[in-house]
């Protein structure tokens, strides 16, 4: 999931509405010349993945004029990223998952490479856990109490596993070619065990959870309607 489709990063999003104020202007970040494939905020740094696989990290406790403070090459492409404790997950499909220490901005250190069970598009941090979506191999669970030292734990089948979240002890995936969200129950993070799935309009994709709330985004078509309207 693509998050910024232009070739180098911009630091502001365009936003419109009284309330938020007025519109910020797009401007190119120097240094930069990767596609931005995802993004964290970790205190007063933006993390960056890009599409040919450095990770960049902007101080943006200024966030009119972020500032390029490192980059680091962590793999041949990245797809999709996440930040917990001082720890980034990037993954990359067939490079599967890459465990970096961004405690100090300025020095990341790469600690660890996993190789996913397949093309790892998904990622999310727990504690203990990283959450990784294998497409059609569905949701792998890797310990990561140690992360120098990544170890498999278990494995969930789904339809195509494209993105997932973790909320407790649920873990929602955003299952692409299904075009829905598929819930699991991983209280025994070594038999996790689907509990619920919703239908949605299009493509299961990029999922987020906020309290009571799922949001999902669906891909580029929508799989109901009249199909010239798709």
């Amino acid at each position: 999931m693509k998050l910024i489709p232009m070739l180098c990063f911009c630091c502001a999003v365009l936003v419109c509405g009284g309330e938020y104020g007025k519109e910020l202007p797009l401007k190119r970040i120097p240094g930069v010349d990767e596609g931005a494939m995802a993004t964290a905020l970790y205190r007063n740094t933006l993390w960056v993945a890009g599409s040919r696989g450095t990770l960049f990290a902007f101080d943006v406790s200024e966030p009119r004029t972020p500032k390029l403070v490192s980059k680091l090459r962590v793999m041949k492409n990245c797809r999709q990223m996440a930040v917990r404790n001082g720890i980034a997950a990037v993954v990359g499909r067939q490079n599967g998952m890459v465990l970096v220490d961004i405690r100090n901005p300025g020095s990341p250190r790469l600690l660890s490479r996993y190789q996913s069970i397949e093309l790892a598009t998904g990622i999310d941090l727990t504690e203990k856990y990283a959450y990784i979506g294998n497409r059609i191999y569905g949701v792998e669970t890797v310990d990561i109490s140690d992360p120098r030292r990544p170890r498999f734990l278990g494995n969930m089948l789904t339809e195509e596993a494209q993105s997932v979240r973790t909320a407790g002890n649920r873990v929602f995936v955003g299952d692409w070619a299904a075009g829905r969200i598929t819930i699991l129950d991983v209280s025994h993070v070594r038999a996790p065990r689907q509990i619920a799935a919703h239908p949605l309009t299009g493509y299961g994709d990029g999922v987020a959870v906020r309290g009571d709330l799922c949001l999902a985004s669906t891909g580029h078509h929508a799989k109901t309607g009249p199909k010239e309207n798709r």
